[in-house]
């Protein structure tokens, strides 16, 4: 029995040798895979083609997240449709005030909804991308975005994507991964949120010239017009200093029927 036993021994030990060897000897394949790959990219007559590659999947990153502040704008601060919205069918204007309930986002939510945009239509633009001879494979993006109070809009994306060629692949590296925007929208949210709130003493009153002072002091440029003849008003702000065209931001308010 206790040969037996010594015998069983000796096999699971041999077995979890030969399973550190084959993990040592795979390490090092990878290993000196991984370094022939680096070799086969970094040739002269393909380095170009990479840095092409890499030049492209940055300028779709620029891309959309221009497209994030477009949208963001239209809907208000929202990518994706909140509690209460007007449905325009192409896209909505969600309500900040709707009879007595507060729904204005804060600027941590509509960072939220930058980086949401941002990570579900990258795809969009890198799936249009074609280099012949290479095989491109993306992975989910991560992106991180902040409203600044320095008058930008910052996005922070890893993306990282595979190219392949007869047989040989790299991975191109976006960790972090930095586009930046000219952007007054934390402005627009101050003068949004100030009109919000105002309602919180008496929703038929508001201090007009207050919010034309708190405009004119952050150039931007603020309508009330009356919306869907049932006492509601949409509010538009916009500005017309950070992109060659205005920039638009909109939002609902809503108010209970006048007491006859």
């Amino acid at each position: 029995m206790r040969k037996r036993g010594q015998i069983t021994v000796f096999v699971i030990v041999g077995i979890f040798v030969l399973i550190a060897a084959l993990g040592i000897f795979y390490l090092i394949y990878e290993k000196n895979r991984t370094k022939l790959d680096k070799e086969f990219f970094a040739q002269q007559h393909i380095k170009p083609d990479i840095n092409l590659i890499q030049s492209s999947i940055i300028g779709c990153m620029s891309e959309t997240s221009r497209s994030s502040l477009d949208v963001i704008g239209v809907q208000g601060g929202f990518y994706k449709k909140p509690e209460k919205y007007y449905d325009l069918v192409m896209f909505f204007i969600p309500y900040y005030y709707f009879n007595g309930e507060f729904l204005i986002p804060s600027k941590a939510r509509v960072e939220e909804e930058l980086a949401d945009y941002v990570a579900d239509n990258l795809d969009k633009c890198l799936n249009k991308l074609s280099f012949e001879n290479y095989d491109l494979k993306f992975s989910n993006p991560e992106v991180e975005a902040s409203i600044t109070n320095t008058d930008t809009a910052v996005f922070n994306i890893d993306a990282p994507v595979t190219v392949e060629r007869e047989g040989k692949s790299i991975i191109l590296e976006t960790i972090d991964h930095e586009i930046v925007y000219d952007s007054y929208l934390y402005r627009i949210l101050e003068v949004a949120d100030y009109i919000t709130n105002s309602h919180t003493e008496d929703e038929d009153m508001m201090c007009v010239s207050c919010i034309a002072e708190m405009s004119y002091k952050r150039d931007l440029y603020v309508d009330f017009l009356e919306f869907n003849g049932n006492q509601e008003t949409l509010v538009i702000i916009t500005e017309n200093k950070t992109s060659p065209e205005p920039y638009i931001f909109e939002f609902l308010n809503k108010y209970p029927p006048l007491e006859v």
